[in-house]
């Protein structure tokens, strides 16, 4: 079966040390409780137990190889007072309704496969280049334009990123932003997939004259080819570019592939989708969630505590290079337990910046591990 699924990585640092906690994206510092015990999270004590901590927008503090100019992420509606660990099921699309709302008018051939342990796979073929693939918890559209996307976007920081190229408020005019995400959600919502409204997103304006700019073809040795460059643009390639993530008390839902892609970006985000003039012509759903919320009161850890974690990790690494942390967002992640539930908790995803010195001169990458 086509699965055209990016494979993409960054450097990136969890920290999952279970927690926590940064600031509010405002001019007022945050105030959390402080809470003595050494394990990551207990049961809910009186908060006048504890003393009260501020933490900043930005953390900043060099030590030895490690040097911190982090930004910190957090939703300025997060209450870090009255945070639970919840309990999350994966929907699973209607593979009937599926193929109604997005494959109508296209004549087709299908495949459908059992495995042996009694997984339905569905494939769909249009006359016209059209694809559909329906999994048990996840779909993927490729309908007209949708080749062309990944040789105009990149969202993944590690591999030609390019989404500041392009407008994050543009709107063109066979339909408004809004009017194209609500349309979205409602074909999810058709399909089985409930979104509701806690989610996160960042929508892209893909203007036909910043892609023309920006396509890049590589051939077979890795250079680019132009002569598979597309001949002719115009304003009817223009298309809204979403990337959208449930949220879960505020905090938006971490990609359930974590040990294998850490980037916390919009390339990992649940929902990809992207809309034109024909409406809906470009998705990618994977591993949405229904959410409940279990009966444990999660504990914060102050940030300095979480820093000092990554801090220790680095100085411990026998090398001239050096280490700059730059990011830390506070995310929600699924964790599959046993009985095929998810258990949703709270995580820092930091972003590192590794400076190699190196013989042939000096280079920098993106540093990525999980530390649990």
């Amino acid at each position: 079966m086509l699965n055209k699924k990016s494979n993409l990585l960054i450097g990136i640092l969890i920290i999952s040390s279970l927690l926590y906690i940064g600031c509010q994206e405002s001019d007022v510092p945050v105030t959390l409780t402080q809470f003595s015990e050494a394990t990551d999270i207990d049961e809910d004590t009186s908060a006048s137990d504890n003393d009260g901590i501020t933490f900043p927008e930005k953390y900043e503090k060099e030590s030895g190889n490690v040097t911190f100019e982090t930004m910190i992420v957090l939703n300025k509606d997060f209450n870090p007072n009255e945070i639970y660990d919840y309990i999350a099921t994966l929907q699973q699309p209607d593979p009937s309704n599926t193929l109604k709302v997005l494959f109508s008018g296209i004549n087709y051939q299908e495949e459908i496969t059992t495995n042996d342990s009694g997984q339905t796979d569905y494939y769909y073929a249009g006359q016209n280049g059209e694809t559909l693939l329906i999994y048990p918890e996840s779909v993927q559209l490729y309908k007209s334009f949708a080749d062309h996307l990944p040789r105009v976007l990149s969202l993944s920081y590690k591999y030609n990123y390019n989404g500041d190229k392009y407008s994050q408020s543009e709107e063109f005019s066979f339909a408004a932003r809004d009017t194209a995400l609500t349309d979205i959600l409602d074909i999810l919502s058709k399909m089985g997939i409930t979104i509701g409204n806690d989610y996160s997103y960042s929508g892209y304006s893909l203007d036909y004259q910043t892609m023309k700019n920006e396509e890049t073809v590589l051939g077979i040795q890795g250079e680019a080819d132009p002569s598979r460059y597309k001949e002719n643009w115009s304003s009817d390639d223009d298309c809204y570019y979403f990337a959208l993530r449930q949220t879960c008390q505020k905090l938006p839902v971490y990609y359930i592939y974590s040990d294998i892609y850490k980037e916390a970006s919009d390339a990992f985000a649940q929902v990809q989708a992207a809309y034109s003039k024909d409406g809906l012509f470009y998705l990618l759903m994977d591993k949405t969630f229904k959410f409940q919320k279990g009966d444990t009161k999660l504990k914060l850890k102050n940030f300095e505590e979480i820093a000092g974690t990554v801090e220790h990790k680095y100085a411990n690494i026998i090398s001239d290079d050096n280490y700059i942390v730059t990011k830390a967002q506070l995310m929600m992640m699924a964790r599959q337990e046993k009985n095929d539930n998810y258990l949703l908790t709270p995580v820092w995803v930091f972003d590192v910046t590794e400076n190699l010195k190196l013989q042939s001169g000096e280079g920098s990458v993106e540093e990525h591990s999980v530390l649990n």
